[in-house]
């Protein structure tokens, strides 16, 4: 796991993996090696620690989001519609998720999350710089605020593991092999 090799993840007996101590160090190590240079490999360490990221986020804001803070997921994700160029449709691709991490409430996993903000934006600009997906993202991002204001976890956790693979295909496409699940 690439994630370990890095320092950003421990795995501990009965605790299973963690994030590390001096995590902000394992993250910009991890940054210098991925920057702008995506594989299939880098892409399913990233997008698997957004899963275990975004999925856990989940669990808090179905127990405590209010319809206020829905409805500021909603605007934020409506801002995608209005937007042209595939660079300002991955930033707010990245803003969308940004605001669900920070519903979570959790400081440190919000950092970690920022910090890996550049990556995360090179695989969001995998599928995007293939064809337009302006309507995509926004449907995809709208499914995922209706299952959380319908506090279905099942759906919620598939909607968002269906995100995470979503570029895999665009990469596989891109380097002409056949892409791996996760």
């Amino acid at each position: 796991m690439v994630l370990r090799a890095f320092g950003l993840v421990e795995t501990r007996p009965k605790s299973g993996a963690i994030v590390a101590d001096g995590h902000a160090e394992a993250v910009r190590r991890l940054l210098s090696f991925h920057r702008g240079l995506v594989s299939a490999e880098g892409f399913r360490d990233v997008q698997g620690f957004r899963r275990i990221v975004e999925t856990g986020v989940g669990e808090h804001i179905i127990m405590h989001a209010s319809d206020a803070d829905l409805a500021a997921l909603d605007a934020v994700n409506d801002r995608i519609l209005g937007l042209r160029e595939p660079d300002d449709l991955v930033r707010a691709d990245y803003e969308f998720h940004d605001a669900l991490v920070e519903l979570g409430g959790n400081r440190t996993v919000l950092a970690t999350y920022r910090m890996l903000r550049p990556v995360i934006e090179d695989i969001m600009r995998i599928g995007k710089s293939v064809r337009t997906v302006k309507t995509d993202v926004h449907a995809t991002h709208a499914e995922l605020v209706d299952s959380l204001r319908q506090r279905d976890r099942i759906a919620y956790t598939y909607l968002v593991s269906r995100q995470m693979n979503y570029g895999l295909r665009h990469l596989s496409q891109q380097s002409g092999s056949e892409p791996e699940r996760t």
